[in-house]
């Protein structure tokens, strides 16, 4: 049984095969703190929430956190801010490994390849992996401690570990039709990640360190100094800073996505979201997109990449009303070095990285196989 594993940085996913039909599981890789007490205790265990024990605090996990969040106004804590894991601090590794446990069921048989996606600040920062050559070993160009820790967690569920690009895998989710060739992209919450790839070979991969959580922030800032200072509350100006950021930044998402995400009727098919929202979504896309351009210019390999092409895209941002007619008006505005002549969301369903992965897993399998037949 192979397995797919999307562990972003707002959600873990996975998916796997089950006959003909494909199992899938979600946990919001999100957490919250409340006291130790019996009763909350209690009404955890009766719904069923996931929690961490911590001297005199409960951490509570997923769902559940989610919803004590907004029913008690607390902070939600990101287990990976800005894509990245807390490597120097035990509570986050204990946290992390009950999460993949909770999204991960352990291996039927030992040894099954369960490909895996993490968030790829580190190679933001570190390697750009663009070459004039093809990317022969996909897991070389991942070298960080996030992914090794989430290699140990898989290898503990009894899995063989390999290591997959986000938006590589929404190439072989996507572009089947296509042979494998085109131009992906994800634009998530702590990152960008562009990939060109010819026969499911990948030829370039770009990741900017920009995703959904940038525009949180400014939409966090613009609010804070609109603030008239005659209206700021005592109370809350004596909260922890780090906390009422947090809250603001919670704001901000919530009011964001809710606006960016309202049904759309035929007459209002073409409309942007509205206002402040649109402008902060057009800078981003801006932004990443010519960024991902100038360092796609330096790919001596895709000169005699076959164009046009098409571009299909994922991620939690794609999903804002008008998000394609902003993507498109964008690409016409850059110097992009690759012709698109299509653009396809590959958000009809948000698994969409982890059926990728899986889909790598199943190949890699199948050549594992072979020699043997």
């Amino acid at each position: 049984m192979s397995m797919g594993l999307d562990l972003g940085t707002s959600v873990f996913r996975s998916v796997r095969a089950h006959g003909r039909e494909l199992r899938a599981r979600r946990f919001p890789a999100s957490y919250a703190m409340i006291p130790d007490q019996p009763a909350n205790r209690q009404k955890l265990e009766r719904s069923e929430g996931l929690f961490v024990p911590c001297g005199e605090h409960l951490v509570v996990l997923g769902d559940a956190a989610l919803e004590l969040a907004r029913s008690r106004s607390l902070p939600l804590y990101p287990l990976l801010p800005g894509g990245k894991l807390d490597m120097r601090d035990a509570l986050s590794r204990q946290i992390m490994a009950a999460m993949v446990d909770a999204v991960l069921p352990e291996a039927k048989t030992p040894g099954e390849i369960c490909c895996l996606t993490v968030p790829s600040t580190r190679m933001a920062e570190t390697q750009i992996a663009l070459s004039g050559d093809l990317l022969d070993d996909q897991s070389s160009t991942f070298d960080w401690p996030e992914l090794d820790y989430s290699c140990q967690l898989v290898k503990l569920r009894g899995y063989q570990p390999v290591a997959v690009g986000q938006a590589l895998a929404v190439t072989l989710a996507e572009l089947v039709g296509e042979s494998f060739c085109g131009v992906t992209a994800v634009f998530g919450a702590s990152v960008t990640e562009f990939a060109v790839a010819h026969q499911g070979r990948e030829i370039a991969r770009v990741v900017i360190p920009r995703g959904g959580d940038w525009i949180d922030e400014q939409l966090t800032t613009m609010s804070s100094s609109k603030m008239n200072p005659h209206e700021r509350n005592p109370e809350t100006d004596r909260i922890d800073a780090d906390v009422r950021h947090l809250l603001s930044i919670q704001k901000a998402r919530h009011d964001r996505e809710q606006a960016s995400r309202a049904p759309s009727n035929e007459a209002h098919a073409s409309m942007m979201v509205e206002g402040r929202y649109a402008d902060l979504y057009r800078q981003f896309l801006m932004a990443v997109l010519s960024e991902a351009g100038r360092r796609l210019h330096q790919v001596v390999a895709l000169a005699n990449f076959p164009q046009p092409t098409v571009l299909a895209y994922a991620g939690g941002l794609s999903r804002a009303t008008g998000f394609p007619t902003m993507l498109k008006n964008a690409m016409r505005q850059i110097d992009w070095p690759i012709a698109i002549e299509s653009y396809r969301s590959a958000e009809l369903s948000p698994f969409g990285v982890a059926r990728g992965c899986l889909i790598h897993a199943a190949l890699e399998e199948l050549a594992i196989q072979k020699p043997a037949a």
